[in-house]
């Protein structure tokens, strides 16, 4: 064991000192050491050792590991620390550029290859991630296989998850939901009925082997009851949707769920009721819930009430740079407009809608009924097709 003299101040000797608190599992005798040696500003060592244990104690410090960069460019810790505080701190652009970096750094352990998939998830990056831990080789422990198995079904990398979770399925519940989950989206993007009808069976078959204790949450009776819908299944999936929302009521997808099927089923009331409790929160659906609710109010026949949502829903999506809502909302209104004989209000907010996103509004804006009202308008036909009446 190391004795270092009190009276020693030098680089060196906070080296040491730091060294031995880690190895002795003083990580704040750690922190204290690496911290008053860094501030010499003379070892590049001392400056990733400090961000490197901040990172360790959970409280990673990204000028702290910024400024280690500087004296040791590509060092891999000091690069994780750095994307790790920069995640907490909600700087997505420094987080991701680190963690970037770290892929042509040299010398990196598997252990913090695994960080780094972790952080990429955390950004929402789950192509990364599912990249990053499966170039380590096959993950053995059920938690990393799980982790694994989340990020690739997430990324879209089927085969990668199945071929990762079916062993461990139906023993274990978590990988038995994860399938059944990946297959339910394989179900929602399939094209062909046969396909569709197949995924649909998979998935229920996945979920169902979930233990029952394991059944007892919102997350599950909510996909029960999208593959029940899928399936023709529509009273047993209203009932899974609420039974999900009993269990947790701030579950908002499985209230869009219900609010959606609500609707298909001509139960208009019932699914603008929970339309609106959807518009009036705080939730990442707000918006989507905000121009169902307007179409809705027109259906019912309240076109005040619809004008008044849908110009709410675009005003904040113009604010938010949300181009596909946007493009919705714009072109819900130029319809309300129309209807209304409100031409010039109507053309305005179609072109708001076109610029926002050209081929999807133009598509729908040629087969919308409203829009008859317009043929022989040529701005109308202008918006649509920006040739007519162009110089040669």
């Amino acid at each position: 064991m190391a004795v270092i003299s009190e009276a020693d101040t030098s680089a060196d000797g906070w080296m040491v000192r730091g060294l031995v608190g880690l190895a002795n599992g003083r990580m704040e005798d750690a922190v204290q050491a690496f911290t008053r040696g860094d501030a010499l500003g003379v070892d590049p060592a001392l400056a990733v050792n400090h961000c490197a244990v901040l990172l360790a104690v959970q409280r990673p410090d990204a000028r702290v590991c910024s400024e280690a960069l500087m004296k040791s460019p590509e060092n891999p810790r000091a690069l994780l620390g750095l994307a790790a505080a920069s995640t907490a701190g909600a700087d997505r652009v420094v987080a991701r550029r680190a963690l970037n970096d770290l892929q042509s750094a040299r010398g990196v352990t598997t252990d913090q290859w695994m960080e780094a998939a972790r952080l990429y998830r955390i950004l929402g990056d789950d192509r990364e991630a599912c990249a990053l831990r499966l170039r380590t080789g096959t993950p053995v422990g059920r938690e990393d296989v799980l982790e694994t198995g989340r990020s690739c079904a997430a990324a879209g990398r089927w085969d990668d998850a199945r071929s990762l979770l079916e062993p461990l399925s139906p023993a274990t519940p978590e990988a038995a939901f994860i399938l059944g989950t990946m297959a339910l989206e394989r179900a929602l993007d399939a094209d062909e009925p046969s396909e569709r009808e197949g995924w649909i069976g998979v998935g229920r078959t996945w979920m169902a082997s979930c233990a029952e204790a394991d059944r007892d949450n919102a997350a599950w009776f909510n996909n029960m009851g999208r593959l029940e819908d899928l399936d023709g299944e529509q009273e047993k999936a209203e009932e899974d949707f609420r039974k999900a929302l009993s269990l947790d009521p701030g579950l908002y997808d499985a209230r869009l769920n219900l609010a959606r099927l609500l609707h298909r089923l001509g139960r208009v009331d019932a699914a603008c009721a929970e339309m609106s409790s959807l518009w009036t929160s705080d939730s990442d659906y707000r918006l989507v819930a905000g121009v169902d609710l307007a179409v809705w109010s027109r259906e019912r026949g309240d076109a005040g009430l619809a004008r008044r949502i849908g110009e709410a829903v675009l005003t904040e999506c113009v604010d938010a740079a949300v181009k596909p809502c946007v493009a919705e909302a714009g072109l819900f209104l130029a319809v309300l407009e129309t209807e209304e004989g409100n031409v010039d209000q109507a053309l305005e907010r179609l072109e708001q809608a076109v610029t926002a996103s050209p081929e999807v509004v133009r598509s729908q804006a040629r087969v919308e009924p409203e829009f008859e009202a317009l043929a022989d308008n040529l701005r109308f036909a202008q918006i649509l097709d920006p040739t007519i009446g162009a110089s040669p």
